[in-house]
């Protein structure tokens, strides 16, 4: 019996030897597996395109985050402010602010300015006038304070505000004097606005003209 077992085992493998061996794939299988390819193609291309545009925008984004920062670091100087007075009367007094509207790109105000007093011929104004430093507007008014304050950061045709405060002008037929706002580690400024309506009255000729002025802040309009 196990010769027989032998002899069917050597005359199969003979057989064998004979049929020639072929590659071809069935047609069905070709087709899924191209398919297959093609889709696992696009997936790899769609993953590549999303992280390549993550990426820029993310990197896009940070510059962008980067060069505001940068602006709104610089301080604001003198040749790209213009300031405009808006008073209004008090008792015995005017009382409002100056606005300071920047024309440039984004910059920064800090500290209490220096306002300054002209005759016609540009000559600064110093006896009988005093100058006092006074709180910001918007502590005055019981207002949270402004984030970032006492730095005031002030974008390209936006504007920050000083509270001001003018009794006691005694003019003796002098005409009205010009003002002139100081930037800190810039220059002067001129101040529009000055006119008959924001004189104050005169409270007494012995008594001195009094201005108080108080620190940048942000514009409350």
């Amino acid at each position: 019996m196990n010769d027989v077992d032998d002899e069917v085992r050597e005359l199969l493998r003979v057989k064998a030897q004979d049929i020639p061996p072929t590659l071809d794939v069935p047609r069905t299988l070709t087709t899924r597996v191209r398919r297959r390819i093609a889709v696992n193609a696009l997936a790899v291309t769609a993953t590549v395109v999303v992280v390549a545009a993550g990426a820029f925008g993310t990197l896009r984004a940070f510059h962008s985050r980067s060069s505001q920062t940068a602006h709104a670091d610089t301080p604001c100087t003198s040749a790209h402010l213009r300031a405009v007075v808006s008073m209004e009367g008090a008792a015995g007094s005017r009382e409002g602010t100056i606005d300071l509207t920047n024309t440039s790109g984004a910059c920064t105000l800090e500290g209490t300015p220096t306002v300054k007093l002209l005759d016609q011929q540009g000559t600064p104004i110093v006896s009988s006038v005093t100058f006092e430093s006074v709180p910001p507007g918007w502590q005055v008014a019981g207002s949270p304070q402004p984030p970032g304050w006492p730095v005031v950061s002030v974008a390209q045709d936006d504007s920050a505000s000083v509270r001001v405060r003018w009794s006691n002008w005694c003019a003796d037929g002098n005409p009205t004097p010009q003002w002139r706002i100081a930037i800190p580690g810039s220059g002067d400024v001129d101040v529009e606005g000055i006119d008959a309506t924001t004189v104050p009255p005169c409270n007494g000729p012995d008594l001195p003209s009094t201005i108080e002025v108080g620190p940048f802040e942000p514009n409350a309009a």
